[in-house]
């Protein structure tokens, strides 16, 4: 061998060295892999080492070269089934049970939620097989069509008809669908025997083509007419036809007269001059006559400013709600005195603050301006009890009286 302090060995020492090496490593007779089912082990290490170890109800024996593998228990029970979810026992699968477990896909699901019998009316389609079909076709008039998503949509062919009547006889219709195929209906009559209604209303009919022009002619809740004749200022005018023509011309006498129908009429009150105001009998006109309307605007005018009696009125009902329109001209006899304070003395024409109205006055409601209403006072009540009646003074003459007062 080489000295180990020597950095070099000769060519002989380096020999002898591999030879020595090469009789220790000899590769011996050896499994290199060992497979248990689809696993493969390889050895990590020139002299490996494989463990078998029992497992349980497996037995290892070993002979020579020899592995033998036992089940240690060989008698086996068929596995019972639990009660509602209780008890059971395991075991080994019956060949019923195979046959059954083959008999299902795999992958197979509990049996989900179907119909098993389908209704149409009165009709009844039960299911005869585990996957029964069920086909709907599409009759008269009806399509059916279904969407990716399964929907089924039924709906009608053609839905555009055209109705007619039957000159000939009225009580049958045709429909014909777009489809060019007609249906015919007939209403049958019970009785098909029909007579006009009697001038006398005795006995019922059918209604004329006449009558019923008639009676649309007729308002609804119509009355018969009762006026029977129309006098104009006395004078009876005879209706023609159910109207009464009242003609008004300029009457022959100038002013004040119309005639009516060619009769001459008096308007009484009503006399004056063309052109004249109402306020003098007449308003102005091209043919200086009145109307209505102007008689009617000056008497409402004449009336609207008349004093009107409207009882007594305590003081503390004086209120302006009091001064409207409507109230124009009406007088109230003061129950009691009444005393002004700045709010009441501006119901008040010439009302003043402190100014004290005494009971009895008569106060009326006028248009101050503007269609603005005021009270306004009127007479009041006058006591005259102080002083002395004429018959009282015994026969003095009045210049005796004046001595008398020029003394006092």
């Amino acid at each position: 061998m080489a000295d180990p302090t020597t950095r070099f060995v000769t060519k002989a020492n380096a020999k002898a060295i591999v030879q020595g090496l090469k009789s220790v490593y000899t590769n011996q007779n050896a499994i290199a892999k060992f497979k248990v089912g689809n696993t493969t082990y390889t050895a990590d290490e020139a002299q490996d080492l494989i463990e078998l170890i029992a497992g349980t109800n497996v037995g290892i024996a070993i002979d020579n070269d020899k592995i033998t593998f036992s089940a240690t228990d060989t008698t086996y029970s068929a596995a019972t089934p639990s009660t509602s979810g209780v008890g059971g026992t395991d075991g080994l699968l019956t060949a019923a049970d195979k046959e059954k477990l083959n008999g299902i896909d795999a992958g197979a699901e509990v049996n989900q939620n179907a119909f098993s019998n389908i209704t149409v009316g009165s009709d009844t389609i039960a299911a005869d097989a585990k996957t029964d079909t069920i086909e709907f076709i599409g009759g008269t008039n009806v399509t059916i069509t279904t969407d990716a998503s399964g929907n089924i949509t039924f709906a009608a062919a053609d839905t555009t008809y055209t109705l007619v009547q039957d000159q000939n006889d009225g009580h049958t219709f045709t429909f014909t669908p777009s489809n060019g195929q007609p249906v015919t209906i007939t209403i049958p009559d019970s009785d098909t025997t029909y007579d006009a209604v009697d001038a006398n209303g005795t006995d019922p009919g059918l209604m004329t083509v006449a009558d019923k022009v008639k009676l649309d002619g007729v308002e609804a809740d119509a009355d018969v007419n009762i006026i029977e004749g129309v006098k104009v200022n006395g004078t009876s005018l005879s209706p023609t036809n159910k109207i009464v023509d009242v003609t008004v011309t300029a009457g022959d006498t100038g002013v004040g007269t119309i005639k009516v129908n060619g009769t001459q009429m008096a308007v009484h009150g009503l006399g004056g001059a063309a052109g004249e105001d109402v306020s003098t009998g007449i308003a102005d006109g091209d043919s200086g006559l009145v109307t209505g309307d102007q008689v009617y605007d000056y008497v409402a005018g004449v009336v609207a400013s008349a004093y009107k009696a409207a009882g007594s009125l305590a003081p503390n009902a004086v209120a302006s709600s009091l001064l409207v329109a409507a109230n124009e001209g009406k007088v109230y006899n003061l129950s009691g005195d009444l005393t002004l304070d700045s709010t009441s003395a501006a119901l008040f024409v010439d009302g003043a603050a402190d100014d004290v109205i005494e009971a009895g006055t008569n106060i009326v409601i006028v248009d101050a301006g503007s269609s603005t209403f005021k009270f306004d006072k009127l007479a009041g009540f006058v006591d005259l009890s102080p002083y002395v009646e004429s018959a009282d003074l015994g026969g003095l003459t009045a210049a005796e009286i004046q001595e008398i007062l020029a003394e006092a």
